[in-house]
């Protein structure tokens, strides 16, 4: 008899929580680049500062759902504000909900990005799809059945949501949900609510203005990365122990990749995936 399902379900959840340390290990360096004003990696594309969520006070947004103000990033071709000629960027219901379908008590999930359109900086958003049909043309949608709180964990730490900006090279400013009692395409009888999760990373584009400010934060954010650096590589190297002493359990009938690649057994996303990436064992 194989080991039961649950203990798949289990480690799978654990395995999830790596992401969670990874996102904090990421904070970390990008404090530390920020201070020094010098990247630690290459990238493609980095936010400087700003890209804030505002309330706007211009009349020409006040219908907009959504208002980011400007911003400085950098590319391969250097600085620049976006947007250039305007003090924010704003998108209304019909811009970010582009879909013509009724919407009633449910939630719908999103991110806004910075992405590079040719040699242009952009701001753009893009509704998720379900992870096993990220092409869909239908976003993926969750009826109110759960709780807020536990749509915004949904949309931070599922494996089983994919957000894409439709763009090469991409940051991702803020993850959404849209709490929506009821949505036709007419903004005036909409009610609903927009919740945004921040993950704007701040890099090496400039460093603090004064210097001995700067001074003495490089080695408290630099003595801060490495013990983040320290916690995640022990609990990640405890997640391999574990997850190689269940799979190497003799109940696996016939054997452990046998089992899982039995029609009818499935294995969870994230554990699959950590299997391959960090064991070298392909289900």
């Amino acid at each position: 008899m194989s080991p039961n399902y649950y203990s798949a379900v289990l480690l799978d959840n654990i395995v999830s929580s790596l992401s969670i340390l990874e996102e904090s290990l990421d904070y970390s360096l990008s404090l530390k680049e920020h201070t020094a004003g010098a990247d630690s990696s290459s990238y493609d594309l980095e936010i400087g500062y700003g890209f804030s969520s505002i309330k706007t006070n211009k009349s020409a947004n006040l219908l907009k759902i959504l208002s980011i103000g400007k911003g400085l990033s950098k590319t391969a071709s250097g600085l620049s504000y976006i947007p250039l000629s305007a003090d924010e960027t704003g998108f209304t219901i019909q811009d970010i909900i582009s879909f013509s379908n009724t919407y009633i008590n449910c939630y719908l999930f999103g991110s806004v990005f910075l992405a590079l359109n040719g040699s242009s900086t952009i701001i753009t958003t893009s509704l998720s799809k379900p992870a096993l049909d990220p092409s869909s043309s239908v976003p993926l949608i969750i009826c109110k059945d759960i709780e807020l709180q536990d749509a915004i964990n949904m949309i931070s730490l599922s494996s089983e949501i994919s957000t894409t900006s439709g763009y090469a090279t991409d940051l991702e400013l803020f993850k959404f949900v849209f709490d929506i009692d009821y949505y036709d395409g007419d903004s005036k009888t909409a009610r609903l609510g927009l919740y945004l999760i921040d993950n704007r990373k701040t890099r090496g584009v400039l460093p603090y203005a004064d210097e001995d400010l700067s001074f003495s934060f490089i080695s408290t954010l630099n003595q801060n990365y490495i013990n983040n650096q320290r916690i995640y590589d022990k609990t990640k190297s405890n997640i391999k122990l574990i997850v190689n002493d269940w799979v190497s359990l003799s109940s696996w009938d016939p054997s452990f990749v046998g089992y899982w690649t039995t029609p009818g057994n499935t294995l969870p996303t994230n554990l699959k995936n950590f299997l391959q990436n960090e064991l070298g064992i392909i289900v």
